[in-house]
């Protein structure tokens, strides 16, 4: 009677015991920091600020004119971590870009058609807002690699700041982003017959809608 106490008792036990290590084991993942690689892609809209003044004197003048916004488009790899399941994750981002700035003359006839190349990293934290909806925050630094048609020599460096939000569903998603550079990524320099030389320092605001991917 004993042995088939002990057999009956194991019986019991080991599934029970079972249920209760995948039930933890369920528990365990589902709070599991997840981690991988994703891909992002879409259009960049480019608008640029120009901040104009004299080089002998201290008044300053008007806007540029003419100056017209461009579309071109972004490509981009990252990495992210989930720093608190659910809630905050960190993304690190490798991006190129084609930022661009356009001008007409008075008839409006196109004058320049600018297009800058960058190469850039992007660092930055996420809150999640609601489910499945995240924005992002952090630097940005870009490296110029390419021009055409450019106002003048271009700066190797562009610095500035960048917000995105994200909005996913399983692994694909929609994201719009706004960057503003607090760097001068060229400069205009020319005469004028009412009180030249002057110059035009530009800047770039642009704006991003695209998709993203999380790879794994």
């Amino acid at each position: 009677m004993k042995k088939l106490y002990y057999l009956l008792t194991l019986c019991v036990c080991i599934p029970s015991a079972m249920q209760a290590q995948s039930k933890t084991d369920f528990y365990r993942l589902s709070h599991q920091q997840r981690s991988g690689f994703g891909f992002r892609m879409g259009l960049n809209y480019s608008l640029a600020t120009v901040s104009d003044f004299y080089v002998n004197s201290s008044t300053p003048i008007t806007s540029l004119g003419g100056v017209r916004p461009k579309s071109s488009y972004y490509l981009g790899g990252f990495y992210y971590k989930e720093l608190i399941p659910n809630q905050l994750t960190y993304r690190l981002e490798a991006n190129l870009q084609q930022k661009g700035v356009g001008s007409v003359d008075p008839v409006g006839k196109p004058v320049i058609n600018a297009r800058y190349y960058y190469l850039g990293v992007t660092p930055l934290i996420g809150l999640q807002l609601f489910n499945k909806l995240t924005i992002y925050t952090g630097p940005e630094l870009n490296v110029l690699v390419a021009k055409t048609n450019s106002w003048g020599k271009g700066y190797p460096l562009e610095i500035g700041l960048t917000a995105r939000l994200s909005y996913t569903v399983g692994k694909i998603g929609i994201e719009a982003s706004y960057f503003r550079g607090f760097t001068r990524y060229d400069q205009l320099k020319d005469s004028s017959p009412f009180g030249g030389p002057f110059e035009f320092d530009f800047y770039n605001q642009n704006a991003q809608l695209g998709l993203i991917y999380h790879w794994q």
